[in-house]
């Protein structure tokens, strides 16, 4: 299997969450197992929601946050893009 990327972008809101799991579960791949992706859409959902509550919470709405999947020979690897700004 060649190494393919997917990206997400979304805004710092709970609501997006539904958007992230409808997007990643059209991703299915069959070379990934069932429990290996479940797992995945487990660490995607709980590491969205830290970043919203923990990381983004005096952020605006506005704020990006990307979510980027790359499939690679050996399994997936997923990353997030959290804005943080600097503390006035």
């Amino acid at each position: 299997m060649l190494q393919q990327s997917k990206h997400i972008h979304v805004s710092t809101d709970l609501q997006e969450l539904t958007r992230i799991l409808d997007w990643f579960q059209s991703l299915t791949q069959a070379s990934v197992t069932e429990e290996d992706w479940m797992q995945c859409q487990i660490a995607i959902a709980e590491g969205f929601t830290n970043a919203v509550r923990h990381a983004h919470q005096a952020l605006p709405t506005e704020t990006p946050i990307e979510i980027d999947l790359d499939f690679i020979p050996i399994g997936l690897k997923c990353g997030f893009g959290i804005t943080v700004l600097p503390s006035a």
